[in-house]
């Protein structure tokens, strides 16, 4: 997981696979990006409606990313994230959506039984929030050792 933080932190470092290949200087910094699209799998909790306000605040969007986020029924959704590092990435983008995934039959009928449906989410996530995502993402998964414990 660190290296993926690493990678996105050293956007303006020199990557030794983009000095060594790239030929000239322009060419260098057409690889310094600041933003950066993510596409993951999520699942939504289909028994989350049946709860009393369980989690509607894990999806809700930021309220400066309301415009670009999802419609309200959307943003009501309790979202389960297999990568903790998912939940953090989607708290820090600037516009996120989930949409359907195309998942074989027996998956499906599997998480039918599990009450929940697999969604795709993509989110635009800048350069700058990788320190905040990684601490983010850091204390999730401490706080989940120390609970198990």
């Amino acid at each position: 997981m660190d290296g993926l933080f690493e990678e996105i932190a050293d956007i303006g470092g020199e990557w030794w696979w983009k000095t060594e290949k790239a030929p000239t200087e322009a060419l260098r910094k057409s690889y310094e990006f600041d933003q950066f699209l993510i596409l993951t799998r999520v699942y939504r909790d289909d028994d989350a409606g049946e709860e009393e306000g369980a989690g509607a605040e894990t999806a809700q969007p930021r309220a400066k990313k309301a415009k670009h986020a999802a419609t309200a029924p959307q943003a009501a959704l309790k979202l389960i994230y297999p990568k903790p590092e998912d939940e953090a990435f989607h708290a820090h983008a600037t516009w996120a959506f989930t949409c359907p995934a195309a998942v074989p039959e027996p998956t499906a009928v599997a998480d039918r039984a599990n009450k929940v449906t697999q969604l795709r989410l993509v989110m635009c996530v800048p350069a700058s929030v990788a320190q905040a995502v990684k601490e983010h993402t850091q204390r999730a998964v401490a706080v989940s050792h120390g609970a198990g414990a």
